[in-house]
């Protein structure tokens, strides 16, 4: 007489992938060799781990094949986690240092508060789904801004002019009034 056990396998959480063993049969002899396999079927798991009952089977971390020998009945499920990703915030104007998140597969990234004076930012990549490590280029784009000349009773060579942040005016209006001689500009 040769005992047989009972071999099954689950999947944990249930959504993230399958699990079989091979052969594929629901009794097996005492002593018998039986692989079993769990298949990453959906793209936010990954497999973490097996389980025998509740408890972690040694040396089984990130195994899809798994051998046994049967030598009593026994419940295994293959345990998966969600997958994480890097995602590298850079700055490539060298103002801010990297900031690294670990983000769940599916989930955004949470942009940091970098903010400089005179200049707009914006990002060279959507991190709105995360499924992949990535790095996310800040783009910084400086501010125009009008200068609008008011001659003070005098007339300028130009109602305005479009500077820049961070660089020079360059040449500004001339003004011109009968009876005056033209001092210069000065900011209100």
């Amino acid at each position: 007489f040769i005992p047989v056990y009972a071999i099954t396998v689950g999947v944990e959480p249930e959504a993230a992938g399958r699990a079989t063993r091979s052969p594929a049969q629901d009794l097996y002899d005492k002593g018998t060799e039986v692989t079993l396999s769990a298949a990453e079927t959906n793209a936010a798991y990954k497999l973490a781990y097996w389980k025998k009952g509740t408890s972690k089977v040694s040396g089984s971390d990130g195994k899809l094949s798994l051998q046994i020998t049967t030598t009593a009945d026994a419940a295994y499920t293959a345990y998966f986690t969600n997958k994480t990703y890097t995602v590298t915030f850079h700055d490539p104007s060298a103002t801010f240092s990297d900031e690294v998140q670990t983000v769940t597969h599916g989930q955004p990234a949470k942009a940091p508060d970098w903010s400089r004076t005179g200049y707009s930012l914006a990002w060279d990549k959507s991190f709105s789904n995360i499924t992949a490590d990535m790095t996310v280029n800040a783009k910084w784009t400086a501010g125009r801004y009008t200068v609008t000349y008011n001659g003070n009773g005098g007339t300028p060579s130009s109602a305005s002019k479009t500077v820049t942040y961070g660089t020079a005016y360059g040449t500004l209006a001339s003004c011109s009034r009968t009876g005056y001689t033209f001092g210069g500009w000065w900011t209100q």
